[in-house]
């Protein structure tokens, strides 16, 4: 029992030392974007680019990065089994909102243009 535990805390801080690598290539990327400012365009995207693509990797390598891929895989295989709409559905239904929206606002003004002749009638009502 004392053995299984140790291993889990072991790779528990092998994890954590995974975190701190990736965050020093982060910030080590964020600080050389400006220390770079004075020398070559390409190379700043060079080693910016490099130092974002192994933090993003050695984040991967982890317990979390690993269960954030997979999932990211069921998520891809639930988009695979989606049965998306055709051309004309999208069509149909896109035309259905505009004309519900265009209804919803001729009602709309009808109602603000009654409302505004009942106010005016009102205010100018002489008692």
């Amino acid at each position: 029992m004392n053995i299984n535990n140790n291993i889990h805390t072991d790779h528990n801080n092998y994890d954590i030392f995974k975190w701190i690598i990736a965050t020093t290539c982060l910030l080590i990327a964020i600080i050389s974007n400006f220390y770079f400012k004075k020398y070559n365009i390409f190379l700043q995207i060079i080693i910016t680019t490099l130092l974002i693509l192994s933090s993003i990797l050695i984040g991967l390598r982890t317990k979390s990065g690993k269960l954030l891929l997979l999932f990211a895989r069921e998520a891809y295989i639930e988009l695979k089994k989606v049965i998306w709409p055709t051309y004309y559905e999208t069509l149909q239904m896109t035309l259905i909102i505009i004309a519900v929206a265009i209804i919803i606002a001729l009602i709309l003004w009808g109602l603000d243009t009654i409302l505004v002749r009942v106010v005016s009638f009102i205010i100018n009502m002489r008692f």
